[in-house]
């Protein structure tokens, strides 16, 4: 997960099984590099703005379930 942590500034929350989330991605994107490309796009915009810290933004439950409904309504 550091290539995650590292591109997108992001950790997954501990509630949320990383494992799982991403199984679900390649799913949804169909393992497509171009749809994976627009579906970390839509990632970063869920997470919101790079705190001026440098604290890493969290995948949470909701960020998960804005993520799939934006990408299910982006799909059909």
């Amino acid at each position: 997960m550091g290539t995650f942590r590292s591109n997108l500034n992001a950790l997954f929350a501990p509630d949320i099984d990383q494992d799982i989330v991403l199984e679900r991605f390649a799913k949804l994107t169909q393992k497509n590099w171009w749809l994976i490309s627009e579906f970390i796009k839509l990632l970063d915009r869920g997470l919101g703005p790079i705190a001026e810290s440098g604290a890493p933004r969290l995948v949470t439950q909701p960020v998960l379930e804005f993520l799939e409904k934006q990408w299910m309504q982006r799909i059909q």
